[in-house]
């Protein structure tokens, strides 16, 4: 598991293929909820339940809860009367209900973890960035085959800090568990909402990402050509570093990022070229001269 914090990693990298052009022309980038990633563990934890009959007591005994399960029940069309009736109902069969409840917990928290990721999705967007930038694995599956680009960006810009920084991810051969008894606010509670958010699958370990969580509500909302909800996030020009171009990246395609470098508010830029070594399989970096860059 690796521990070092943005004290250690001031500046992060965002792997892109041609759309790198347009992040850098709008100076903003897409921030994704999890439920539109391609890891179908994204905020999935195991969850269990550490003692039933107290999780039963505590449903039953919360007004609001329970009234939520007599909607339920009312919208599945399940006779059940109002919800005074029902109340009543619950209150004389408790014993019974709360000895049921093994069993329904065991289809229902199976149920949980779907739901967790899409109410989850519903308010909040993650922006995932590159640890470094000499990965030929990130070259090739994010900058479409190395053709592309890679933005470096100053990760302590207070843009980034809305929903509290960039923080690594953690790899990890287990699932974050959850126990359905924890009180929300408890520190069982609160360190499983950070683990959650920065935990993945250790078949992702050669990505080493770093992650900042936003509200969505705090976001740029657009909708893409399918429908589907798209959220950008503003950055000011000071954030981008420096450029990079992919060993594969075109005549045309420089000349573009150029030009949009060009502009005053980033003069502060550089450009540079990633190289095959000669030797090693590995990547170096060359500067661009900054006139040819904005003739």
């Amino acid at each position: 598991m690796r521990t070092h914090s943005m004290k250690d990693q001031t500046t992060i990298y965002k792997f892109c293929g041609s759309h790198g052009v347009t992040i850098l022309r709008d100076l903003e980038v897409l921030v994704q909820p999890p439920n539109q990633f391609n890891d179908p563990f994204e905020f999935t934890p195991r969850i269990y339940c550490s003692d039933s009959a107290e999780y039963g007591r505590r449903i039953f005994s919360d007004p609001s809860r329970l009234r939520q399960l007599h909607e339920k029940l009312i919208s599945e069309g399940r006779q059940v009367g109002s919800f005074g009736e029902f109340s009543r109902i619950v209150e004389t069969n408790l014993p019974a209900l709360i000895a049921k409840m093994p069993a329904f917990l065991k289809l229902s928290l199976l149920m949980s973890a779907t739901r967790m990721l899409n109410l989850v999705s519903e308010t909040t967007g993650l922006l995932c960035m590159g640890e470094r930038r000499d990965s030929i694995l990130m070259w090739g599956h994010y900058c479409s085959q190395t053709h592309g680009l890679v933005i470096e960006f100053d990760a302590g810009e207070s843009v980034f800090q809305i929903g509290g920084g960039f923080a690594p991810v953690n790899y990890s051969g287990e699932r974050v568990p959850f126990d359905a008894c924890w009180k929300n606010g408890s520190e069982e509670m609160n360190e499983f909402q950070r683990q959650i958010i920065f935990t993945k699958n250790l078949d992702w370990l050669y990505e080493r990402e770093w992650r900042a969580n936003f509200p969505l509500a705090a976001l740029r909302k657009a909708a893409s050509k399918e429908g589907k909800d798209l959220y950008f996030l503003r950055f000011p020009p000071s954030t981008v570093i420096s450029v990079t171009l992919g060993p594969r990246s075109l005549p045309d395609f420089e000349q573009e990022i150029r030009a949009v470098l060009g502009a005053p508010h980033f003069s502060h830029v550089s450009l540079q070229r990633a190289v095959l070594d000669d030797r090693r399989f590995t990547l170096r970096f060359d500067g661009i001269d900054r006139v040819a860059r904005q003739s």
